[in-house]
């Protein structure tokens, strides 16, 4: 699995769902590949350290906003 991260997109897409996309440049980053077999193929711990990669590398590289999950 090759996790995917996209620091800007806070930058384009609204805060409110009452807004349009706005044009802009995004950054892909894409991460260290995750093994399956490290995991044996469990789909719940797969996608919970999916998350954590991803969520790791938005800290490191995104600003914080506070009303933007991450």
């Amino acid at each position: 699995i090759l996790p995917v991260s996209l620091p800007d997109t806070w930058k384009i897409l609204p805060e409110c769902s009452f807004h349009f996309l706005r044009p802009g440049l995004c950054r892909v980053r894409l991460l260290e590949p995750l093994e399956v077999t490290e995991l044996n193929t469990d789909e719940r711990s797969l996608r919970n350290r999916c998350f954590e990669v991803i969520a790791e590398d938005l800290s490191r590289t995104a600003p914080i906003h506070t009303n933007t999950p991450i």
